[in-house]
């Protein structure tokens, strides 16, 4: 039974970049049918992540999930990864022109407050 990744997951990923470690924050918006996965990928960051990352752009992805690993890539073919997920942690790589290593968590929504009478 593969494990389910609906859900809005954040986080972030790192990338050597010469003798430092550059970062970006990332957001998957997953539905899951099955073990069939569809949904966005979002990258942010400082203003310059374009420029210097053009492999790693925003967009739909899709995938699938076969026990806890979690397999996408995105549906223009840039980016492919791999994440091992345990509850609601998922960890592992995305794939471009470089590798960048990924932890995400997922967010869950609070209850909105009861109206008052």
């Amino acid at each position: 039974m593969p494990v389910d990744v609906t859900g809005t997951w954040v986080g972030s990923s790192n990338r050597p970049s010469g003798d430092s470690t550059a970062s970006f924050e990332a957001r998957f918006e997953l539905k899951q049918q099955g073990s069939k996965v569809a949904g966005l990928f979002r990258v942010f960051g400082p203003a310059g992540l374009a420029a210097l990352w053009p492999d790693v752009p925003s967009g739909p992805i899709e995938g699938s999930v076969a026990g806890d690993v979690f397999q996408f890539s995105q549906t223009d073919g840039s980016i492919v990864g791999e994440m091992t997920v345990r509850g609601d942690k998922m960890t592992g790589n995305l794939q471009a022109s470089a590798t960048f290593s990924m932890s995400l968590r997922r967010v869950r929504s609070s209850p909105r407050p009861a109206p008052q009478p």
